[in-house]
């Protein structure tokens, strides 16, 4: 077991730990050719790849990851000590790396192929012109903007060079049909959608859900959904600019008509309580808030609403 220090990069096609690390853990390397470019088309090349278990260090989270292995990732980050006084996380918080404020080198980078199954429900914004911190299975994180001069700008980006993926997209340009056929599901999901979809008057579509599996197998979810809410109030009443945009959105969702008040007649075969939460984009002239509706969410008989619905084909 070592403790290492990780940098998350949705923007890196593929994860990466430097040779020293997996020399220290003594990790068993294959041999790979890839090329790898990043920032002003850089190019290196990479000799081997080799798989690691990480573990959380606040709680008994860990996940397989599969990792290039390179001689350096990026400089120490931050580039320099940060005041972390001055942020003001709250005390309740179990960071991820709770010595994130001192300037280390960078051990392993995740990058989009394990980042986004790492994101969790929850965020708080430290203030105006501050980083925000993210929850995740390995606990909270903090990220963006500092309010401390910094003499040089990090930019973590890579894009895998594969000689037989060009290849196969230049096949893939001559072929005269290259149209991928459309799976079974993909087929009824198409057919569902021809025999059900109408369209407004003003030429919007209205389409019901393809189900591909009975509701009946949808267990309990209202426990999880109010928990959800509760914490969604809490960090409403502590941030009053955002619980203004979050009622705000609301009342116009159900201005719009998409939602309304239940009246307590539900039906007990088939219930999915669906929670939600907001994301700020505070860079928005418009709408800075959009809630997102989340039906990923299992019910205690494992399942959600998404599961049982089906995949069409991408149009």
């Amino acid at each position: 077991m070592h403790v290492a220090r990780a940098l998350l990069d949705s923007s890196s096609q593929t994860s990466f730990i430097t040779e020293e690390l997996a020399n220290k853990l003594k990790l068993s390397k294959i041999d790979s050719n890839l090329a790898v470019s990043g920032i002003n088309n850089l190019v290196s090349q990479i000799r081997h790849r080799c798989n690691v278990t990480l573990y959380s260090i606040c709680n008994d989270f860990n996940v397989d990851i599969y990792c290039y292995v390179i001689k350096q990732i990026t400089g120490k980050l931050p580039d320099m000590r940060i005041n972390k006084i001055d942020m003001r996380i709250p005390g309740n918080i179990k960071l991820a790396d709770p010595n994130f404020e001192i300037p280390e080198r960078i051990d392993i980078l995740i990058g989009a192929d394990v980042f986004w199954k790492l994101l969790c429900v929850g965020q708080i914004n430290l203030g105006p012109d501050s980083p925000i911190l993210q929850k995740t299975r390995f606990g909270w994180i903090i990220a963006g903007p500092i309010n401390n001069f910094t003499q040089k700008t990090v930019c973590n980006f890579s894009k895998n060079i594969d000689v037989q993926d060009d290849l196969s997209k230049f096949w893939e340009i001559e072929e005269i049909d290259s149209r991928k056929p459309h799976s079974v599901e993909e087929e009824l999901c198409e057919m569902h959608f021809s025999k059900n979809f109408t369209r407004d008057q003003d030429g919007r579509f209205i389409a019901s859900i393809p189900f591909k599996d009975s509701l009946q197998k949808l267990g309990e979810s209202r426990n999880l959904a109010v928990k959800r809410f509760y914490q969604l109030e809490n960090k409403l009443q502590a941030d009053e600019t955002l619980r203004k945009l979050y009622v705000d959105f609301l009342r116009e969702y159900e201005s719009l008509g998409h939602m309304t008040k239940c009246d307590g007649k539900l039906n007990d075969n088939v219930q999915y309580y669906m929670s939600h939460h907001g994301v700020l984009r505070e860079s928005r002239l418009t709408t800075k808030l959009r809630v997102v509706f989340y039906a990923s969410a299992c019910t205690t008989s494992g399942l959600s609403l998404n599961d049982l619905q089906m995949t069409g084909p991408v149009i």
